[in-house]
């Protein structure tokens, strides 16, 4: 019996250190619910700091079967910066491993709503591993080999970049990327090297996510998008150019109650079924590997569970609070200009002095516009079938293109003659102002009073525009503009630019003099 208990341990401990040598970084199945354990770049990814402790037993029933646990805690400090730490503890048999890294993340942006951006991840830290021939069932107990440990330590690092742009999410990562070497040592010699191989590793996956509008009825639009149910497919790759290992991910459920999962390991041809729930602040995740390189007489499985909970910032939770403030007071301001916008529309239909339709530009534009629309209507009577049938749909699709093109020219360009118009500073402490050019400004606020004109040039500053005021002395009005255009279609342009953006509301105003 001692026998064959000694070739069983001689050759699992064959088999442990052979795949050790190949994929010498820990082995998870629920990466995907924390990207942080194998890409730094993913250090505080979340709004809120987030603790979890991940436990992994490979081969249950089989006694020395590998097993490994993990704890982090990562969060972003700034809209830019994260910081966190990550410690593992790998063991199978006779060998164990213990690492621990402090993992720095850098987020560059790419647009306004900060959506898409590009993330850096440093970590740097150690690696010790260690061989206890203690848990050795040997028959031979004199040898001395057996009354020491042999332990190693090395310095670590690891890289990672993470690519974010809406739904879509591309990284890569390389772990031990110093490429040391590990000397273990017995009673102060050293007897044999251990060599860290550098890993890489890359992953991609797309969440499909699927919402709940909650509409503003004033604003007739969106003003809050609840995700309710989301899709993620994925795939990793990681290697160490001896060995590899692929995984084909599907993820689904709703982020703030359930999710279910299964991976397709495709280099043992290995599946991974997985789920979670998540109560509150607390998430729970498990993920069992069927045992498929093992007789199940053997071994009960893979078993993977880790639990991960959300630690709120106050800090954080006032900033969100702020910025609902900040977007209430945005789309109060958006109203009152809609608002001053018809009473100064009404009080130019009763001055007579404003025309919607009439100056030369805007007339030949509309004729040019009508001129193409009648020319379509000529080409879609052609193209009818002799049961008056319409052959050709997309003729009909530019003609009603056209139509609202002159509809939308005949509702948001107002021309302005002979009345005193002065650009004012933005700065509430000067008092100069100067004439303006005849020219096409491009409106998106109009305010009676002079102070809420300052705020609407510091809401639309602060979205990326170089905003600037005009005051109408004569109409006793406050104008925001964001463009000055020479000619009225580029300027109409830009206004269709500006609605898609930020200001659904916003107009062409012509100068003259």
């Amino acid at each position: 019996m001692k026998k064959v208990i000694t070739i069983s341990a001689i050759i699992f401990l064959f088999l442990v250190v052979k795949t050790g040598l190949a994929q010498q970084e820990p082995l998870f199945s629920l990466y995907h619910q924390q990207l942080f354990l194998i890409n730094p770049a993913a250090t505080g990814s979340d709004e809120n700091m987030q603790a979890f402790i991940d436990v992994r037993k490979q081969w249950s029933g089989i006694e020395m079967a590998p097993r490994t646990g993990a704890f982090g805690l990562h969060n972003s400090y700034s809209d830019k910066v994260g910081l966190g730490f990550l410690i593992t503890n790998d063991r199978a048999g006779m060998i164990g491993r213990l690492s621990g890294n402090l993992n720095y993340s850098y987020k560059l942006y790419f647009s306004k709503e900060k959506k898409h951006n590009l993330v850096f991840g440093l970590g740097v830290g150690f690696i010790e591993n260690k061989i206890d021939f203690g848990n050795a069932q040997v028959q031979d107990y004199n040898d001395p080999i057996l009354f020491s440990d042999h332990d190693g330590f090395a310095f670590d690092a690891r890289f990672g970049i993470l690519y974010n742009f809406r739904g879509l999410e591309i990284g890569a990562a390389i772990p031990q990327i110093l490429d040391n070497n590990i000397d273990y040592n017995r009673n102060g010699t050293d007897d044999f090297t251990f060599e860290l191989k550098r890993h890489y590793i890359a992953h991609a996956g797309y969440r499909f996510s699927f919402y709940n509008h909650n509409l503003d009825d004033e604003m007739n639009k969106v003003k809050e998008a609840e995700e309710k149910f989301f899709i993620k497919p994925s795939v990793l790759y990681k290697t160490e150019l001896s060995s590899e290992q692929i995984d084909l991910n599907i993820v689904a459920g709703n982020p703030n109650k359930y999710w279910l999962g299964f991976t397709y390991r495709t280099t043992n041809k290995s599946m991974v079924a997985q789920g979670g729930i998540q109560i509150n602040s607390l998430g729970i995740g498990y993920a069992y590997q069927l045992p498929n390189t093992l007789p199940t007489e053997y071994s009960n499985g893979t078993h993977e569970i880790m639990l991960t909970y959300n630690i709120a910032s106050k800090a954080k939770e006032d900033r969100k609070v702020n910025e609902k403030i900040l977007g209430m007071n945005d789309r109060q301001n958006l109203l009152k200009s809609r608002l001053d916008k018809l009473k100064s529309d009404v009080d130019g239909i009763k001055d007579g002095e404003a025309e919607t339709i009439g100056d030369d530009e805007i007339r030949k534009l509309e004729e040019k516009l009508q001129a193409q629309i009648d020319s379509l209507k000529d080409k879609l009577n052609s193209l009818k079938s002799s049961d008056g049938k319409i052959i050709y749909q997309d003729n009909d699709e530019e003609l009603n293109k056209l139509k609202k093109d002159l509809n939308e020219l005949r509702k948001n360009v107002l021309l302005i003659k002979g009345e005193k118009v002065y650009e004012i500073p933005k700065d509430k402490g000067s008092s100069d102002k100067k004439a303006i050019e005849d020219g096409c400004y491009v409106i998106v606020y109009s305010f009676r009073k002079k102070d809420n004109a300052y705020k609407g040039v510091e809401i639309a500053n602060s979205k990326g525009y170089n905003a600037n005021i005009l005051y109408n002395e004569t109409r006793k009005w406050y104008y925001i503009y964001t463009a000055k255009y020479d000619n009225l279609e580029p300027a109409l342009k830009d206004m269709q630019q500006v609605r898609l953006s930020n200001y659904d509301d916003s107009w062409v105003h012509i100068y003259k003099k």
